[in-house]
């Protein structure tokens, strides 16, 4: 019952998407965009899952942005136990709902096109929670934890409730560093996929018994760590043979828009770190 439920529902979502993308490509051709328009851009993430735009923010934005992240990181890097809104994680440290505290992130996080664009995307209007990321080689809060290459994460989807996303790095995000892989055009409904999306379609609709599964941090039954949106190998494996992955790489103050419905991982960082400011929908 639940992948009936499950994958008609998401085949509905699909159809809509589709369609409200369809229409914001052709309603927005015209519309310039930096060197493009805002119609190619929107019609470039419905095909392809992301798109850059080049030197979205100014320098100066920049600047005062890093201040404001770089300071608010500094209490989580010096305390035992992280404020609130802080979270931990093994070689790296987040900064959530930056909105709520710094009239900066504010302005950020009511930008009008990103907010639009989320609306087309989303079929409704919502504004954005802003966190700022860093990923790094321990030199933050001790040695980063050990990883299996080539992942810094597990191959996934994210749940069909905030499926997209807008970030911009604070330096340039290139091969060396650690950046996303994804597999271009694979945002939808990939049939070797179908019972990864019954189960997070159960995460979006928080069945209890996968919430209960999320929240545990032991092993399973063939000792591995339990990760209930992680992707199966043969899943990823087949997907990849079927689509090209690509790295996303960009400079500083470019703003990356992406369909996180894409397979994607972030691979690992060996050395130095990588700051980025998230909008998450």
């Amino acid at each position: 019952m639940w992948k009936l439920r499950a994958l008609t529902a998401l085949y509905r979502h699909e159809l809509l998407w589709r369609l409200r993308m369809s229409i914001g490509a052709w309603l927005f051709r015209n519309r310039p965009l930096g060197d493009t328009t805002l119609g190619a851009v929107i019609k470039q993430i419905r095909d392809v899952g992301a798109a850059v735009i080049p030197g979205y923010y100014s320098e100066e934005e920049m600047r005062a942005l890093e201040t404001v992240c770089e300071e608010a990181l500094s209490r989580a890097d010096t305390e035992a136990k992280p404020p609130q809104g802080y979270r931990r994680i093994p070689g790296g440290i987040r900064y959530q709902h930056m909105q709520k505290r710094h009239p900066l992130a504010q302005r950020f996080a009511r930008d009008p096109l990103i907010v639009a664009l989320a609306a087309v995307f989303n079929g409704k209007f919502k504004m954005p929670s802003l966190m700022y990321g860093v990923t790094h080689d321990g030199r933050r809060d001790g040695a980063s934890a050990e990883r299996p290459e080539p992942f810094g994460h597990h191959p996934h989807t994210d749940a069909w409730y905030h499926m997209f996303k807008a970030l911009t790095p604070m330096e340039p995000i290139a091969r060396e560093n650690g950046p996303l892989c994804f597999a271009p055009g694979s945002n939808g409904i990939q049939p070797e996929a179908s019972d990864y999306y019954v189960e997070m379609y159960k995460v979006a609709k928080r069945e209890p018994e996968v919430m209960k599964k999320l929240k545990q941090t032991g092993v399973n039954a063939g000792g591995e760590t339990y990760n209930a949106t992680g992707m199966p190998d043969d899943v990823f494996a087949a997907a990849a043979a079927r689509f090209s992955l690509a790295y996303g790489e960009a400079g500083r103050g470019d703003l990356i828009l992406f369909d996180t419905r894409c397979f994607h991982y972030a691979t690992k960082l060996e050395q130095g770190e990588r700051r980025i400011l998230w909008m998450y929908f």
